[in-house]
């Protein structure tokens, strides 16, 4: 019959397994675990033919302990009102030059993310090609977009991400103007939650709830 010490010897050599075994899981043999998540803020605007456009920045962060792929990403995009949507294409992956201005980069590929890494892309989403008309964004309002994608090839997204955006009347018309002129211009918009981030004069209790 065992001992005391023997028991305690026995417990504590279980437990260091037990530990060793957590440890060996959790770096080398877990799964990958993706989170994506989109940029606070959006450009959007209009190509010279009608297409909606909107450029996106996208963060992937992998968690597990394996090298992951995200093989595609897409934007949904649901109007005020209406539990229909829209889902906007990849059509580029951008760059930003040194004057901050948007750059075609390489066509939408494959992203590899390694174990416990991240990956952020400048993304340039585009509503139809074939029908340039059929989905445009020039109203004011709320916007729900969803962020999508896929690891896994199946027709479901393994990954996603919603915000909201808010259209005010202002950039609404400079939306319209855009169009209208085919200037190509976007505008800058903010999701909904950063809206009150933005750079701006703060009285003297909005410093004190920002530091306090």
């Amino acid at each position: 019959m065992l001992e005391t010490k023997d028991l305690i010897i026995l417990s504590l050599s279980f437990i260091s397994l037990l530990v060793s075994l957590s440890t060996l899981y959790f770096t080398q043999l877990s799964i990958a675990r993706v989170q994506i998540m989109a940029g606070e803020h959006l450009n959007i605007g209009h190509f010279p033919e009608g297409n909606l456009n909107v450029s996106l920045p996208v963060t992937f962060v992998n968690h597990g302990a394996r090298t992951a792929i995200v093989r595609r990403v897409a934007l949904l995009v649901q109007t005020p009102g209406s539990s229909e949507g829209y889902l906007l294409e990849p059509v580029f992956f951008q760059r930003i030059d040194e004057k901050g201005d948007f750059l075609h980069d390489t066509l939408p590929i494959p992203i590899g993310i390694g174990a416990k890494e991240n990956v952020t892309k400048q993304v340039l989403f585009r509503s139809s090609y074939e029908q340039p008309t059929e989905f445009q964004l020039i109203n004011s309002g709320t916007y729900v977009f969803t962020l999508l994608g896929w690891i896994k090839e199946v027709v479901n997204p393994d990954v996603s991400d919603s915000f909201s955006i808010i259209i005010s009347k202002e950039a609404a018309t400079n939306l319209q103007d855009n169009l209208a002129s085919k200037s190509g211009s976007t505008e800058r918009i903010p999701q909904a939650a950063w809206r009150n981030w933005t750079a701006r004069s703060l009285t003297e209790f909005q410093v004190k709830g920002l530091i306090s």
